[in-house]
Parts: C-alpha cells; structure tokens; sequence
C-alpha cells in the first residue's frame, strides 16, 4: 500500500521535508470523504522519524513509545463531573448574591477590612471550586522530541537560497508599525498630555548632593515638614539672596566637607529618596512602589567610589562583553544565533488554573516559558537558583533545533512591551555596560505559546499571532457600552462580567507603577467624574506593602526616640578616631532594642487595600503566569553574563573547568552567597515591586523558609555551634549546600602553603627553618594575594553585596585576597595539584628566569647524592640498621632510607654525613604537608561545617597532645637519635610532635603526597570519632581565659579580659602595639594597680627572708 494514500487529497505541502512541516490544513479547507477504514483519517502527519514502509493505524504503530505520548485521555466522567460542579456553584453564587446585596443595604460604605474579608473569601471558595479539576490535570514538563513553529505564509517568506532562513513579508512589517504606534507610544503620549514638568520627573544626583553644603543643611534639618524638598528649596533661595556668601560657602564647602559619605548621611540620603518617591507627581497611589531607570542594584545610594562603578558584577559590568554587530531586524538570522529553551524546576509552580493563552485557528496556545537566542555557544552551565516564595527554583538552558518563523523586530517589540512598558524592568542591560545603543542585545527572548502535538511533539506560536493578540487586548477596562449598563446589570451578569478580569494585569499609561493586578471590580463604591455622568467602578487591588523605618517611626514615638537616639550616637561614633569598647557596646544594645520594638510593633502593614476609579485603565492580555515567569528572566540573563564572561578568567589562569560551579563559589563573598541573583548587577527592589503589584494573590509557598535558608549561612551562636560539631563525617564525598568561598578559602589556604613551602623547601637547602617561615609569609599574606588577585583582574568578577563594610578598598582587597585562595582550592578539585601549581608558577613569576628557578627544583641533598637509592648502605651503617627496623614495625619500606634517620634525628644531635643535619627543615615541610591532608579529608567528609567549624577540627587534629598520640602509638620514642641515653622526646609534648611533623615530611620527600594520605586515613582521621563523641575540639585545657556574661559577646569580653589577667606572659608584644585609649581604659588600670601591689608584696616577703638569712649567718 503507497503510505501517501494516507490522506488522499490532501495537498503537496503535507508531503514537504521537515522545514516545511505544517500541522493542518489552510483555513476553509474541505476535507475528503473518509477512508474505508474502522477509524477516521488522523488530521496530522506523521513525522520522519516515525514513518514506515507500510501503512498502520497510529494506535499501531510498534516504534512509538507509550511513556512519551503526551496527549493525556479525559475520564468519562469529568464532563459529568464539570456539569455538578458549575450547578453547585451557581448556588453558591446566588446565595453569595443575597446575602451580599443585605449587607450593601445595612451599609454601603465598608472598610477596607471588610473588602479584604470578602474578597479573601470569595477567592477561597473559587480556589476550592476548582481544586479537584486542578488535580486531575496531569502536566507533564518532559522534552519534546520534536518542535516547531505555527506557520503563517501571510507575514514570513522563505529566503530562496536557505530555506530556514525567514524574513518579514510587507504585512508583517505594517503590523510591527501599527503595534509600536498603538501599544509602545502610548506612555510617552500621556505623559506629554500631562505636561508635567521635566525638573519634577529628574532623579538627583545623590552624590553630588553629597559635596553640597545645602545637603549639610539638610541632613542637620529638625522640621517636622512632610518633604525636605522645601528645605533644599530654602536654602537654594538664601544663596541666590546673598550671592557676596558664595565665596566664603564655597571655601568652607573645601574644608569642611568630607571626601568620602559618612554612615548617618546615607541614611538621610535615604529618607530624602522614600520623601521624593511618596510625592511623585505621576505615582499612581501612595502605597504602590514603583520602579525608576538608572538604580542598578543599590542604584542613586550607591556606597562605593566613583572609580569603583566602573568595574565589578554588582555594577553589571561584566569582563570582556564588547559590542555585537546589529542583526538583521527584519529575519530570523538563523546563521548567527543558538536556539534554547530556558528550564525551570520545579514547573509546577507557574501551572494557573487561567493561564495566558492565545486562540488561534481554533486551538488554544497556552503560555509555557521563553526561548532564549544567544549570539554564541553555552556549554556546561551550572543551575541558575532563584528563591521566591520559600521555593528554590532552578533555571537552566535546554538546547534545541533554531526556529524559522519569526524576526528580530518582533522578538524587540515583545521584549520592549513587557519588560519596559508592564513591568518597568529599566536597568536590565540587555547590550552590555556602555556599549553603544546601535548595538544587538546579547541575549533575544521569545515567550512561548505552545500546544500539545501527537508523537511528543510540540507548536510554538509564530510572534505576529502574540502582538495581534496584545493589539486585539489593548482595550479599556470598561468601554462606553459596558459603563453605560454596569449599573443596570443583574447580579449574575456583573459576576460573568468580571470573573474573566480577576488576576489579569491591567495598565495605566503615564502613571508610575504603570500595570496592577485587578482582582475585583466593585460598582457599588465609585467615583463620579466631573467630566461624565457616568460613575466608574472601582478597581479593588490587594497588595503587600513595603514595611521602611520611617513610615513606622512617624506614628510611634517612641520608635522615633530610640530611632534618634540610636543615629545619635552612631554619628558620634563614627566621628570618633577610636571609640572605646563602652560605647560600642551602648550602640549595639540601642541596636537591638530597635530591632526588637519594630519586630514587635503591630502598626506594620502587612496587606493593604488599593481603590482605583478604572477610568483610564487598559487590558493588557496578560496574566499572572506570564509575570512570575518574566521575573526570573532578570537574574537568569545576569547569570549567563557572568558565566560567559568566565571564559576570559579560564584563559588567565589557562585552565577550563570541568565543574564551573566551582568557580562561582570561589568567586562569591559570604555576603552574597545564598541569593546570588541578588548581587549580579539588577536592582533586587524592582523585582520585588513588580511582585507585589502583578503577582498572583494566592501563592504555592514552599518548604524553604527564611530560617533555613539561613542556617545554611549562619555559623554563629552557642547553639548552632554544637549542633554542628555533633554531626559525624559522612562515608562518600558530597557536595555542600554553602555556596560562597569561605569552605574552598579554607582549603586553599593550605594548598597555597604546602606549594610555598614545597618549592622553598627544595629550592634552598641551605636555609634553616625560621628563614623558610619568613619566606613563606612574604608569599602567602593578603597583601600581596590582592596584588595577585588584580593580575588576574578578580575585582571584575568578585560577588559580594553592597554595605557600608564591604565598599571600601580594604573590605574588597581582604575579599580579592580570599577569594584567590578559593580559586586555587576549586581548580585542585576539578583538576589535580599539578595543575595548581603550574597556574601559580604563572601568576607569581612573569619573568622568564624566576619563573624557570622556581619550577625547576633540585632534588634534596640526600636523594642528589644517590639518586637511585640508599639502601645499600644499611649492611654498613649502624644507624641505618637501627631505623630499618622501625620500617618493618610500620610495614613501609623507605627508597632512601637516610631520610628517616633524618626525620629521627633531633636537634642536639651532632652532625654526621648520614643524616647530613638534623630533622627541623622537614618537621616545617611535614607541617604544611599534614595541615593540607587534614584540610582536604576534612573539606570533602564533612559537607555542612563551615571554615571555622573546620578548623576546629583540624587543629583538634594537628594539635601537639594528638601528635604525641600517634607518636606514642607507632613508638618512635625507641628510634629517636638523641646523645643521652633517654630520649629527649620521651616527656614534652611538643618535642614529641616535632618528630612526627619531621617523620611525615620525609614521608612526602621519599613517596609523594598520595602514601601520605594513606598514611594519615589508617592512622589519623580514626580519631574523629572520638573528637567528636567526646567534644575533643572544645577541650577547657587549652582555655586562657574564662568568663560569664548576659550574651556572648559580652561572656567573650570578660573571658578575654581573664586571659589578659592571668596569662600576661602570652602577650609580650602587647605593651608596644596597645592603642592607648585601651590602655588607659579602668579594666587595664585597675590590673596594673593589683600588678603593683603584688609586686611590692613579693618585694617585702622577699626583704624579710633576707633579713632573717642574714641575722642568721651572723649568729
């Protein structure tokens, strides 16, 4: 049988190549009569890969797979199901109606909190109307096997040379026109018909503000006037009244006026900004925040220096973006641009019981994400993680097959409408940081309308059937015919007339926030224009309000007090050259009786009620779905810059990584660790606005609440701290949940050390153990890390948060220093330590002979003598013989065996040609060598402790009492080299350490680092278990000092204080380094004072002994 006969009469195009596949037949098509077959002619044709050389019914076909069939069978009863529950929902309306026309005529004027009852009620017995339906509806987020778009030979033509390539027809580019014309432009129209002047619309330069002595006036100003514009306003007149006091405010200005903000000024800045917001002249209400251009992540407050803005993720500046040449606006450019689906987990969260969907030849195209275009390849991108609503959601890109029927314009179109026009996202730097406006965006997205094809296969919707479906939208809320008969309505038709407007965006042009949420319309209370006769309904908007200080402090007073109480004395502080610890410790408890009286202040709204006439208002088609998911968009797009620009710090370094998670953990600062997409350049604020003004009112809220997304980050308290250390090492390795540099810093440290101390150790036989230390610490202190950390241009890639702390040069070199030793720690475990050192070999050395002494290490001493191996001489050598039985004793057999007579021979033991010296220059290389093990053992077994959580354990570990341990356990003591005839070692705990240290480097020098680690999993880490059973790593006898205290803090003061009492002798360098107000603070008075009168005690006890001595050698 010929497979084409399949649908006789069908046209040619249904028999085309896969470019060319089109679903279903032209509109107005008559189909042929069916076919003498049991079933009925399946209306699509089957796709290439699931054709066959002979015919068989679809439900035959033996190379489908069941599992992948996505069309999901209806119940026979749901149908019956929907018919009951829309009768018991017309009951439940009418009874609803009657009782709420009594309670209109009782009164009609309710309260707010009345609107926020009903409404709340009416949406919960809706949500529980359909909630059965809901759960029956099986969505399923699996891939595709094949997708395409809805094709539409009206506005695309095919080019003739490249079939995949699509360009605009006349129609198409007519209909761009008409939509930018109609949709675009109406802002700009209505705020030129407003004719509000440009000076109200500006946003001050707050930091030229700043050098001001008008802003000095201001932020000394005790008014109680709503806005301190009046204040500036005065002083602007006083000046231009008094022009011979220019030149003597100017001079002062330059003497007076600081180079950098203070602390106190920003928080006026601040008050002066939330003043300018409040009086707004296009705010749409008081208690809607809106969005502003140019306040890129702390926007005009910006704390850093003007040098500093122009460099750095929290700025949207992102290494190596250059401009990227136009792309043909009026095609598709399938040559030039990677097609993805961007992936969100979990996706059952955007699934609304209404969702945005277009009708288009009479199917339903429901909204399902964005298609996202890239100008070059992504590879290996790791999960984007978003937190909304205590849900962790993961964003990733799928690769797909490039689609044909759309164009640049129109994808522009789209991304100009929603982003800017409804959501009023104005700081997403699509082109890249100051690169010229005739550039093409980095990124282009497309939102897509899909549907459900046979055989796994999906239909996107063409972009000209999406921006005919805005124009179609594009209608007042209530035209003229329907306010003429709002009011005449019965109960039912009003209900039927809104219910397809409840959780819609609706929008506002020239107004600030410009779109809202519409959930109720109420025709009861209006507001009747002056201009009409007709009176408009209310648009009843429910939203969370945005809890500051300030709106809080002007009803409470005495929050206001505490308020200037605690600013107060945080001006004085930070005036002061050294405050004393009294006064830091006043501000820190003013600081929390603040934090506590706004915690427990019930005037905090937490919802709030927004009554808006809906004249003027404008549908806009979409709904709330579409705007959760175009808000993750923003940091999703920040996330793809900064991977790519990744790629230039992998050609620094010359390594590319396996794991690029690894390198942004190694790049992001505590401060900006768990919501990363906080601290990549977009202002966190306009995402939230936009949430609360369109989001949809009734959330999914998940499991992960704010306490434990920040246990993961919290390492502070007594509490957590042993919660901690209780946990036992896990079997595997395993991945942890902390996601900034500290835990890889922590590991690094010990890499760079041990890589320091290797080459030293080689490179310099001759020096001792102190003249290594001191070279080590040249190499391996944050200084010169910084310095290190700029060659390879870290500061443009750092992640950490805006703060007063984390502005300034000092916090971002201690950051630049750290976040160096993380990325040698993530290069180590994605690679090997081979590949460490030949990145830091490059960094360190750029000249060619430095960089050629430091790699090419001589071996030492005792191995150049003989190469090949010693053991040869043990037959002749009494020493020899001696340690080669403590070989048999541990069951390792040493290559030069010379090297653990060296590691046993201590100090003062004379020299001899076996040994050639004593063991002190491998006990420093077997410190770094075991601090290393430990560290990596504890790095990959223990995933959820922090670094100090850590190094708790590792110094636990490498601590002088378990040193002596071990060195009791493998009996060294019997092999010592010591002159006397009892070892030295036998009693001091240290000496003890030492030879174990010294034992470990010859180790290392004899059979590399891998024997080494075997050695410290057999005979250390067992020692874990009891660490921690028996809270080792907290033992009171290395205490110095003890104290009590109503917190911490205070308890670790007064203990501190103890130590610098009881255990002066510690602390020799601390008479020359002490500030002086310390000194000569009461607590250190009073100990020099006790120190004095016991001195002079001891003096007399010991002038009477001597007395009596002489009295009686007299006698």
């Amino acid at each position: 049988m010929n497979p084409n006969n399949f649908n006789p009469g069908y046209p040619n195009y249904y028999q085309q190549s896969a470019t060319n596949f089109y679903p279903y037949p032209p509109p107005g098509y008559q189909y042929p009569p069916p076919l003498p077959y049991s079933y009925a002619p399946y209306p699509y044709p089957i796709p290439p890969a699931y054709q066959q050389n002979t015919l068989h019914p679809p439900s035959q076909i033996p190379s489908i797979p069941q599992s992948n069939y996505q069309v999901q069978p209806r119940r026979a009863s749901f149908k019956h199901e929907g018919r009951h529950s829309r009768r018991r929902s017309r009951s439940r309306s009418r009874s609803r109606s009657r009782c709420r026309t009594r309670s209109r005529n009782l009164s009609r004027s309710r309260s707010r909190g009345s609107y926020r009852s009903s409404y709340r009620r009416h949406d919960s017995r809706h949500r529980e109307r359909h909630e059965n339906r809901h759960r029956d509806l099986n969505f399923t987020n699996t891939e595709p096997s094949f997708t395409q778009t809805t094709l539409v030979p009206t506005y695309y033509i095919k080019d003739d040379k490249n079939p995949k390539l699509t360009k605009a027809s006349q129609s198409l580019i007519h209909l761009c026109n008409q939509f930018e014309e109609k949709i675009l432009n109406r802002s700009r129209l209505a705020r030129q018909k407003a004719g509000i002047p440009a000076e109200k619309l500006a946003i001050p330069d707050y930091r030229q503000l700043l050098m001001t002595k008008k802003f000095q006036k201001f932020s000394r100003c005790t008014c109680d006037k709503a806005s301190h514009h009046e204040c500036i306003n005065e002083s602007d007149e006083s000046s231009t009244e008094s022009p011979s006091s220019e030149s003597e405010s100017e001079s002062e200005d330059k003497k007076t006026v600081p180079k950098e903000p203070k602390e106190d000024k920003f928080e006026d800045l601040r008050s002066m900004e939330i003043n300018r917001k409040q009086n707004h002249p296009e705010r749409l209400h008081p208690e809607l925040s809106f969005n502003e251009p140019n306040q890129t992540n702390d926007g005009p407050l910006c704390k850093c220096k003007l040098k500093n803005t122009k460099f750095g993720t929290r700025h949207q500046v992102y290494y190596g973006e250059k401009a990227i040449e136009a792309c043909d606006l009026q095609s598709n450019n399938f040559d030039r641009l990677y097609h993805y689906r961007m992936s969100v987990s979990p996706f059952s969260h955007f699934i609304s019981k209404h969702p945005t969907k277009v009708a288009f030849d009479g199917h339903d195209y429901v909204f399902e994400g964005y298609s996202i275009f890239s100008h070059e390849p992504i590879d290996h991108l790791p999960d984007c993680v978003v937190v909304i609503y205590n849900t962790e959601f993961k964003l990733n890109l799928v690769k797909e097959d490039m689609l044909e029927n759309f164009t640049m314009k129109e994808l522009d179109l789209l991304k100009s409408f929603i982003f800017t026009e409804i959501l009023e996202l104005y700081d997403l730097k699509w082109k890249g940081f100051e690169v010229n406006e005739s550039a093409c965006d980095r990124f282009h997205v497309m939102p897509r309308f899909c549907r459900q094809l046979p055989y796994n296969g999906k239909e996107i919707l063409s972009p000209c059937e999406i921006l005919k479906y805005f124009m179609e939208n594009s209608v007042p809320v209530i035209d003229d015919a329907s306010l003429a008969k709002c009011h005449t309505m019965s109960e039912r038709e009003w209900l039927s007339f809104v219910e397809p407007l409840q959780g819609s965006i609706i929008t506002c042009p020239g107004k600030r926030p410009a779109s809202i949420r519409l959930d109720q319309l109420d025709r009861d209370q209006v507001i009747k224009s002056c201009r009409k006769s007709a009176a408009h309904p209310l648009i009843i908007h429910f939203s969370m309000f945005r809890s500051t200080w300030l709106p809080l402090i002007k009803n409470n007073q005495k929050l206001k007090k505490l308020y200037q109480k605690y600013f107060k004395l945080k001006h004085l502080l930070n005036n002061k050259s050294k405050p004393s610890l009294e006064d830091k410790a006043n501000l820190r408890s003013l600081g929390d009786q603040l934090e506590e009286m706004i915690r427990k202040s019930t005037q905090v709204q937490k919802e709030t009620v927004v009554e808006l006439p809906a004249q003027n208002f404008t549908r806009t088609g979409i709904r709330t779905d579409l705007v959760e998911f175009t808000l993750l968009i923003p940091s999703f797009v920040e996330h793809l810059r900064f991977h790519l620009s990744l790629r230039f710090l992998e050609t620094k370094i010359g390594y590319t990584f396996k794991n690029r998670s690894l390198l942004q953990h190694a790049l992001t600062h505590p401060s900006g660790a768990f919501l990363l997409h906080q601290n990549l350049g977009s202002n966190p604020d306009h995402i939230r606005n936009c949430l609360f003004n369109c989001k949809a009112r009734a959330q999914n809220y998940g499991t992960l609440t704010s306490h434990k997304r920040k246990s993961l980050l919290r390492k502070k308290g007594i509490h957590m701290l042993f919660s901690i250390m209780s946990q036992k090492e896990s079997e595997s390795e395993q991945a942890s949940p902390i996601g900034n540099y500290e835990r890889l810093e922590f590991l690094g440290d010990k890499i760079l050390e041990l890589l320091t101390s290797h080459h030293l150790f080689f490179m310099f036989p001759q020096f001792d153990e102190g003249k290594l230390s001191e070279y080590r610490n040249v190499l391996v202190q944050n200084q010169y890390l910084a310095i290190l950390a700029r060659k390879l241009d870290l500061h443009f890639f750092i992640i950490f948060y805006h703060g007063v702390d984390l502005c300034s040069n000092s916090a971002l070199n201690h950051a630049l220093a750290n976040s160096f030793e993380a990325l040698l720690a993530a290069i180590y475990l994605d690679s090997d330590l081979d590949t460490v050192s030949q990145m830091l070999s490059k960094v360190l050395w750029q000249e060619a002979d430095l960089f050629e002494t430091w790699t090419n290490l001589r071996p030492h001493p005792i191995q150049a003598q003989l190469p090949s191996g010693d053991r040869h001489l043990i037959a002749s050598t009494k020493i020899l013989q001696h340690v080669s039985h403590y070989e048999k004793l541990i069951g390792l057999e040493f290559k030069h065996i010379r090297l653990l007579a060296q590691a046993f021979c201590t100090r003062s033991a004379s020299f001899n040609l076996i040994t050639l010296g004593d063991n002190q220059r491998l006990e420093f290389l077997g410190d770094t060598v075991l601090n290393f093990v430990v560290s990596d053992y504890l790095y990959r077994h223990f995933p959820t402790h922090h670094e100090g959580h850590l190094s708790l354990l590792r110094s636990s570990l490498v601590c002088n009492s378990t040193q002596a341990l071990l060195y009791d356990e493998l009996a060294m003591s019997d092999f010592v080299l010591a002159p006397s005839a009892k070892p030295e070692n036998s009693g001091n705990l240290k000496r003890k350490a030492d030879v174990f240290e010294a034992f470990v480097g010859a180790l290392y020098v004899d059979q590399q680092l891998e024997v080494v680690k075997v050695f410290c999993n057999v005979c250390m880490f067992n020692k874990l278990k009891d660490i921690i059973l028996y809270q080792f790593w907290h033992d009171p006898k290395r205490r110095i000092g003890e104290g009590t205290g109503k917190s911490i803090h205070d308890a670790e003061i007064e203990a501190a204080k103890h130590a610098l009492k009881t255990k002066k002798d510690m602390f020799p360098i601390l008479d020359k380094y002490i500030a002086a107000e310390i000194k000569k603070s009461k607590y250190i008075v009073d100990f020099e004072n006790d120190e004095a009168v016991g001195a002079h005690k001891k003096s007399k006890r010991k002038s009477g002994k001597n007395k009596k001595a002489k009295t009686s050698e007299a006698n």
